[in-house]
């Protein structure tokens, strides 16, 4: 029987204090209550604790948005994460990556289970909180657009 590709699992974290985008090393639970206590980055920007101690690089929970990696690459070979803003390279639609809870899937736009084939067609032209000028000026667009074969 053939071996199954697993898919790969990182996230990166979005700082609403510092504005910085960064990789996520690792991340601890709370044993008891199973809600996030820390976010380690994998670069200079230390660890982001989401506890209420003091230091330089502690976070409340709140101030951290962690955004997961879909599996999925764009058509240039760029990993899509959720909060991801794609564009559609048939006719620039412009459409943000989200994960539907209720059906346990990656939506973008009206496209519901994003694919491969789906994702090959997209470019990542940026996210929603280093790019929050395509959101304000009404670029993103829930239409699903016209697939070609």
């Amino acid at each position: 029987m053939g071996r199954r590709n697993m898919r790969t699992i990182k996230f990166r974290a979005w700082d609403k204090i510092t504005n910085q985008m960064f990789r996520v090393k690792s991340i601890t639970f709370n044993s008891t209550t199973g809600e996030i206590q820390e976010v380690i980055s994998d670069e200079d920007f230390g660890a982001l604790k989401t506890g209420q101690n003091d230091g330089d690089f502690e976070r409340d929970r709140k101030y951290v948005e962690l955004m997961q990696f879909t599996g999925l690459q764009d058509s240039k070979g760029v990993d899509i994460y959720d909060s991801d803003l794609i564009q559609w390279n048939g006719d620039g639609a412009i459409v943000e990556v989200v994960w539907n809870e209720k059906r346990a899937c990656y939506y973008a736009g009206n496209i519901k289970h994003l694919t491969i084939p789906e994702a090959n067609r997209w470019e990542v032209v940026g996210n929603r909180w280093e790019n929050p000028d395509l959101l304000e000026k009404g670029a993103i667009n829930d239409h699903k657009p016209k697939h070609t074969t």
